[in-house]
């Protein structure tokens, strides 16, 4: 969820395009890799609470090429390396003053979408009240 939003403020689009969030957090991440960790692992672990069949997740890897994905058996998720990752464009955002504006532009609509949307789900269930 962290890297959804991140990947919102700092880029352009919709707040729920969470596959156009993730690519622009995660642009420096091979797209071959990155179609795999968004729709395997994100989706399948945030829609189906595990991620999809034939694959896994390590953390306390002993990856020593820091790889983000490892094979054998099945395709494994390096926790470690994808943390590094996340770490790592945190604190470049972080860091880049060049992005604020555009953050505190979408953080605006943000909250405007979010209060137009919770106000129409609050005043539709009101009204069937």
């Amino acid at each position: 969820m962290t890297v959804d939003v991140i990947g919102y403020l700092i880029g352009t689009g919709s707040v729920r395009d969470t596959t156009r969030n993730l690519k622009q957090f995660f642009d420096s991440i091979d797209p071959d890799k990155l179609n795999v960790l968004i729709n395997v692992y994100r989706h399948g672990i945030t829609n189906g609470h595990f991620p999809k069949l034939k694959v896994g997740i390590k953390r306390h890897s002993t990856n020593p090429k820091r790889q983000l994905f490892s094979r054998g058996e099945i395709l494994v998720l390096n926790v470690n390396e994808l943390e590094t990752i996340v770490i790592d464009k945190l604190g470049k955002v972080k860091d880049d003053v060049n992005l604020y504006a555009n953050m505190e532009t979408q953080y605006d609509k943000l909250i405007t979408d979010y209060m137009t949307n919770v106000d129409a789900l609050i005043n539709n269930l009101i009204v069937k009240l």
